[in-house]
């Protein structure tokens, strides 16, 4: 989970970073808080950090103990 997420917002602040500063399709509002190292927008940023636990959180909850780990030797050939 951890190396996703940190995944996730190291290509976010890339994305972010090429569309904002380099390609110019859009501009964050001046109410829209951002890095100072990076120029990246806390929004998109925090999207990434909170969202993939919660996802994963939630599917665990509601899937319950109905996921059982499946040895390779229980795998049908």
């Amino acid at each position: 989970l951890a190396a996703m997420v940190l995944f996730l917002v190291a290509t976010t602040v890339l994305l972010e970073w090429l569309s904002v500063d380099v390609w110019r399709r859009w501009d964050y509002a001046r109410s829209m808080p951002t890095l100072p190292l990076t120029g990246t927008g806390l929004a998109p940023l925090l999207q990434w950090l909170l969202l993939p636990p919660l996802a994963i959180w939630l599917a665990r909850r509601h899937l319950g103990g109905r996921i059982a780990a499946v040895r390779p030797s229980d795998r049908v050939p």
